[in-house]
């Protein structure tokens, strides 16, 4: 089994060493931020599209220079 790309920062509070992945007992994958923002992201059916999803989300919503 491949490893999991390296999950970006949480795109509401920046912090990178409180995101990770989750999975809920209905089933779905997410990436979350266990500080208290609360971001929780795109939900999925594995931890890697879980990743790349919300890898995806957190460049769309970063803040450009």
């Amino acid at each position: 089994m491949s490893s999991l790309p390296k999950i970006k920062p949480c795109p509401r509070c920046g912090s990178a060493d409180e995101v990770g992945v989750s999975i809920y007992e209905g089933g779905g994958v997410y990436v979350e931020c266990t500080m208290e923002c609360g971001y929780r992201g795109p939900a999925s059916t594995s931890k890697l599209w879980a990743v790349r999803n919300h890898n995806a989300a957190a460049i769309s919503k970063e803040p450009s220079a």
